[in-house]
């Protein structure tokens, strides 16, 4: 069983799970500025996209817990 998995089992309520996927999101954010000094200057751009992508899901997920 994946961490992930294990990490949902245990979940009580809405504002514990959305913070597991805060914490993901920002784990993601920094595996992926970590991993673009290991590809090509071509490829960077790629993984800046995907920086964006998190930092978006990173900033709806934060709105959802106010909101809560």
């Amino acid at each position: 069983m994946t961490e992930a998995k294990q990490k949902a089992g245990k979940v009580s309520n809405e504002i514990e799970a959305i913070d597991i996927g805060i914490q993901a999101e920002k784990d993601s954010i920094l595996f992926y500025m970590e991993l673009q000094n290991f590809v090509k200057e071509t490829d960077r751009r790629v993984v800046l996209n995907i920086v964006d992508e998190e930092r978006n899901h990173l900033r709806q997920l934060s709105e959802l817990k106010k909101a809560l």
